[in-house]
């Protein structure tokens, strides 16, 4: 496995504004440093480099680690996940309307990623809540 640089890793920590670029954690809702991801994984020869890397939480990085593709829970048919560097999160994610802490997914592509990343679990909704008590739920932008 490479070593990330501390330098590339500020680039891509700074990148994603301290915050998972799955599910939106911040960086000091977590007990841990956020980890880089690796969205091509090495062992599908994905790059070392910022092109290739985004910032992840420990969840999200653990349940997505070298899947690419995963069902979408709602046609059955197996899509590519989420790719931080070359799709934007509001065109896949959305906060509901009903319940701010729970994400939704706006394309197939979002609702495999939720499924697949587990990003709507009992642990990352309570969090959530915690961080509304303090107004840093949901994200600003």
């Amino acid at each position: 496995m490479a070593r990330i640089s501390q330098r590339l890793y500020r680039l891509v920590a700074t990148r994603a504004r301290f915050r998972c670029e799955y599910c939106q954690l911040p960086q000091d809702a977590e007990a841990m440093d956020l980890t880089t991801d690796h969205v091509v994984p090495q062992a599908d020869h994905g790059e070392t480099d910022e092109s290739n890397l985004a910032l992840a939480c420990l969840w999200c990085n653990s349940h997505k680690w070298t899947q690419t593709k995963a069902a979408d829970p709602k046609t059955g048919r197996t899509v590519s996940l989420f790719h931080p560097r070359l799709q934007k999160w509001a065109d896949h994610f959305r906060w509901s309307a009903e319940d701010s802490t729970r994400l939704e997914g706006v394309t197939a592509t979002g609702r495999a990623t939720i499924a697949a990343l587990q990003m709507n679990s009992r642990r990352a909704m309570q969090i959530r809540r915690w961080l509304m008590v303090v107004d840093r739920h949901p994200p600003n932008d």
